[in-house]
């Protein structure tokens, strides 16, 4: 699957109804160098393990991610957290 930008709302089923083994979410913002530079390492896990991994994308800037980065306590960017297919994070 192709990675996705999502919004509050639309995370939690997602974390559990993929087709993949794994999600991994990445938190970035479009004005962070360091995520810029690590973007195509990111897109290259994505087709490197298609069908394995789900990539999404929230960038930190939007309200309505605001209650991920207290949810997941993240305090900078980039931020890349793993979930297994129960939707439960296994690494961060």
């Amino acid at each position: 699957p192709a990675p996705q930008k999502l919004s509050f709302p639309n995370l939690p089923p997602l974390l559990k109804a993929t087709d993949c083994q794994y999600v991994l979410l990445d938190f970035y913002s479009p004005y962070c160098g360091t995520c810029q530079r690590f973007q195509p390492v990111v897109e290259q896990l994505s087709k490197k393990y298609k069908g394995k991994i789900q990539v999404v994308h929230l960038d930190v800037n939007r309200e309505f991610n605001h209650p991920y980065l207290k949810m997941y306590n993240v305090a900078g960017t980039p931020t890349y957290l793993l979930f297994d297919e129960q939707g439960k994070p296994i690494y961060q």
